[in-house]
Protein backbone atom coordinates (compact mmCIF):
# COMPACT_ATOMS: atom_id res chain seq x y z
CA UNK A 1 0.00 0.00 0.00
CA UNK A 2 1.32 3.45 -0.92
CA UNK A 3 1.19 6.21 1.66
CA UNK A 4 2.68 8.20 4.51
CA UNK A 5 3.75 7.13 8.01
CA UNK A 6 5.04 8.55 11.28
CA UNK A 7 7.26 6.37 13.45
CA UNK A 8 7.18 6.74 17.23
CA UNK A 9 10.69 6.00 18.45
CA UNK A 10 11.87 5.47 22.03
CA UNK A 11 15.53 6.39 22.59
CA UNK A 12 16.39 4.67 25.87
CA UNK A 13 19.59 6.61 26.61
CA UNK A 14 21.69 9.39 25.09
CA UNK A 15 24.10 8.46 22.30
CA UNK A 16 25.94 10.02 19.39
CA UNK A 17 26.11 8.77 15.82
CA UNK A 18 27.64 9.96 12.58
CA UNK A 19 24.68 10.63 10.28
CA UNK A 20 25.88 10.92 6.69
CA UNK A 21 26.53 14.52 5.61
CA UNK A 22 24.95 15.86 8.83
CA UNK A 23 28.02 14.71 10.75
CA UNK A 24 27.90 13.63 14.39
CA UNK A 25 24.41 13.99 15.87
CA UNK A 26 23.55 13.64 19.55
CA UNK A 27 20.33 11.77 20.21
CA UNK A 28 18.98 12.48 23.70
CA UNK A 29 16.94 10.01 25.69
CA UNK A 30 13.23 10.43 24.92
CA UNK A 31 10.49 10.04 22.34
CA UNK A 32 10.99 11.01 18.69
CA UNK A 33 8.56 11.27 15.78
CA UNK A 34 9.85 10.61 12.27
CA UNK A 35 7.65 11.11 9.22
CA UNK A 36 8.35 9.43 5.90
CA UNK A 37 6.55 8.13 2.84
CA UNK A 38 6.25 5.02 0.78
CA UNK A 39 4.75 6.26 -2.48
CA UNK A 40 7.52 5.49 -4.97
CA UNK A 41 7.13 2.99 -7.79
CA UNK A 42 9.11 0.29 -5.98
CA UNK A 43 8.09 0.84 -2.36
CA UNK A 44 5.16 0.82 0.05
CA UNK A 45 4.38 1.76 3.64
CA UNK A 46 4.77 -1.88 4.65
CA UNK A 47 8.21 -2.20 3.03
CA UNK A 48 9.49 1.07 4.48
CA UNK A 49 8.26 0.40 8.02
CA UNK A 50 9.51 -3.20 7.90
CA UNK A 51 12.94 -1.92 6.85
CA UNK A 52 12.96 0.75 9.57
CA UNK A 53 12.40 -1.76 12.38
CA UNK A 54 15.28 -4.00 11.21
CA UNK A 55 18.54 -3.45 13.10
CA UNK A 56 20.83 -4.91 10.43
CA UNK A 57 20.61 -2.95 7.20
CA UNK A 58 22.68 -0.81 4.91
CA UNK A 59 22.60 2.83 6.02
CA UNK A 60 20.89 4.76 3.25
CA UNK A 61 18.57 7.36 4.86
CA UNK A 62 19.27 9.58 7.88
CA UNK A 63 16.77 7.57 9.93
CA UNK A 64 18.86 4.41 9.42
CA UNK A 65 21.68 5.89 11.50
CA UNK A 66 19.31 6.39 14.42
CA UNK A 67 17.43 3.11 14.16
CA UNK A 68 20.42 0.74 13.87
CA UNK A 69 21.43 1.73 17.40
CA UNK A 70 20.24 -0.70 20.09
CA UNK A 71 19.17 2.28 22.25
CA UNK A 72 16.52 3.30 19.67
CA UNK A 73 13.32 1.28 19.24
CA UNK A 74 10.34 1.86 16.98
CA UNK A 75 7.44 1.29 19.35
CA UNK A 76 4.52 2.26 17.11
CA UNK A 77 3.55 4.04 13.92
CA UNK A 78 0.61 5.94 12.54
CA UNK A 79 0.12 5.62 8.79
CA UNK A 80 -2.34 6.28 6.01
CA UNK A 81 -2.87 5.13 2.48
CA UNK A 82 -2.30 7.86 -0.10
CA UNK A 83 -1.11 8.21 -3.64
CA UNK A 84 0.66 11.52 -2.98
CA UNK A 85 3.59 12.37 -0.73
CA UNK A 86 2.08 13.90 2.41
CA UNK A 87 5.14 13.71 4.65
CA UNK A 88 5.86 17.47 4.61
CA UNK A 89 2.21 18.34 5.31
CA UNK A 90 2.03 15.83 8.18
CA UNK A 91 5.36 17.05 9.53
CA UNK A 92 4.21 20.68 9.49
CA UNK A 93 0.87 19.84 11.12
CA UNK A 94 2.68 17.90 13.87
CA UNK A 95 4.56 21.06 14.82
CA UNK A 96 1.23 22.64 15.82
CA UNK A 97 0.30 19.76 18.14
CA UNK A 98 3.57 18.66 19.72
CA UNK A 99 6.08 20.72 21.65
CA UNK A 100 9.43 19.50 20.55
CA UNK A 101 12.89 20.06 19.30
CA UNK A 102 13.95 19.56 15.69
CA UNK A 103 17.11 17.81 14.63
CA UNK A 104 17.97 20.35 11.93
CA UNK A 105 18.11 18.88 8.41
CA UNK A 106 17.36 15.32 9.56
CA UNK A 107 15.40 13.44 6.90
CA UNK A 108 14.59 16.61 4.99
CA UNK A 109 17.45 16.95 2.53
CA UNK A 110 15.02 16.65 -0.39
CA UNK A 111 12.46 19.24 0.79
CA UNK A 112 12.20 22.63 2.54
CA UNK A 113 11.13 21.30 5.96
CA UNK A 114 13.34 22.13 8.92
CA UNK A 115 13.47 18.42 9.82
CA UNK A 116 11.42 15.24 9.59
CA UNK A 117 12.54 14.14 13.07
CA UNK A 118 11.13 15.81 16.17
CA UNK A 119 12.02 15.00 19.79
CA UNK A 120 8.85 15.54 21.81
CA UNK A 121 8.14 16.03 25.52
CA UNK A 122 8.82 12.84 27.50
CA UNK A 123 5.77 13.20 29.74
CA UNK A 124 3.41 12.10 26.98
CA UNK A 125 1.89 8.63 27.15
CA UNK A 126 1.88 6.45 24.04
CA UNK A 127 -1.92 6.56 23.88
CA UNK A 128 -1.83 10.38 23.91
CA UNK A 129 0.88 10.53 21.23
CA UNK A 130 -1.07 8.17 18.96
CA UNK A 131 -4.29 10.11 19.54
CA UNK A 132 -2.64 13.41 18.57
CA UNK A 133 -1.02 11.83 15.51
CA UNK A 134 -4.36 10.38 14.38
CA UNK A 135 -5.85 13.88 14.71
CA UNK A 136 -2.98 15.33 12.62
CA UNK A 137 -3.60 12.75 9.87
CA UNK A 138 -7.34 13.48 9.91
CA UNK A 139 -6.60 17.22 9.57
CA UNK A 140 -4.71 16.30 6.40
CA UNK A 141 -7.90 14.53 5.22
CA UNK A 142 -6.25 11.11 5.56
CA UNK A 143 -7.59 7.93 7.15
CA UNK A 144 -4.96 6.86 9.74
CA UNK A 145 -4.31 3.40 11.09
CA UNK A 146 -2.03 2.32 13.94
CA UNK A 147 0.86 -0.18 14.02
CA UNK A 148 2.29 -1.21 17.42
CA UNK A 149 5.72 -2.86 17.71
CA UNK A 150 7.07 -2.72 21.26
CA UNK A 151 5.71 -2.07 24.71
CA UNK A 152 6.17 1.54 25.76
CA UNK A 153 8.93 1.42 28.38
Amino acid sequence: MKGVYTLIINVKKDFKAKVGALGVVKFKKGIYLYTGSGVGASTSIENRVKRHVMKKKKKFWHIDYLLINNNALVIAAVASKSEKTYECLINNLMIKHFNGEFLEGFGSSDCVCKSHLIKIDNEKKLVEIISKLRFVYMQAKLNPFILTFKAFI
